[in-house]
């Protein structure tokens, strides 16, 4: 129930342009231009606003998709849950892992298809990352335009797990999620 309802209030979040339960706004152009920054070094990819609030627009010229894009900020002692990966039996298909990072943050990286059992080809790799101080982002990419694609516009999501799992754990993210309150 708790990430049903914390997904519910990052997407009320994107939506209304404000942060959950106080704090600054953070805009959907503040969210794809902190993508842009946390991108590899060197990365030609163009990013932008999608048509749904909490897409972003990725585009590297090899089959553009769609990313979800979260920030929020987790209430003392919740970087566990948010982090942890799905049970096995509720997601069989899925490769999920989870690790501690030095300094007490916790990031875990789950590579699954959004249709396991149909194996449309559609895959949907997430990160998401905490840390101690309640900094909370999650990325979710597809190798689609986007996660009600029919097929792929690719064979993989452009960034790799590690290369995703880089981008997440940047410091861009930060100055976003220190101007809300969990």
């Amino acid at each position: 129930m708790g990430h049903r309802v914390a997904l519910l209030c990052s997407t009320l979040t994107l939506l209304a342009g404000c942060a959950v339960l106080g704090g600054e706004p953070v805009s959907a152009e503040e969210m794809a231009a902190t993508l842009q920054a946390s991108l590899p070094t060197g990365s030609t990819a163009r990013v932008a606003v999608a048509a749904a609030p909490d897409l972003i627009r990725y585009d590297d010229g090899d089959g553009a998709v769609e990313m979800r894009v979260s920030v929020r900020r987790l209430a003392a002692g919740q970087a566990d849950q948010a982090t942890a990966c799905p049970p096995n039996w509720l997601k069989p298909y899925d490769r999920c892992t989870r690790r501690n990072l030095r300094g007490g943050a916790v990031v875990s990286v789950d590579q699954d298809h959004v249709q396991p059992l149909a194996q449309n080809g559609i895959e949907q790799w997430t990160v998401e990352f905490a840390t101690p101080a309640g900094d909370f982002i999650s990325l979710t990419e597809w190798n689609a335009p986007g996660p009600d694609a029919d097929h792929p516009s690719r064979p993989h999501p452009p960034l790799s797990p590690d290369a995703l799992q880089a981008v997440a754990t940047s410091g861009w993210w930060l100055s976003l999620t220190a101007r809300l309150t969990a």
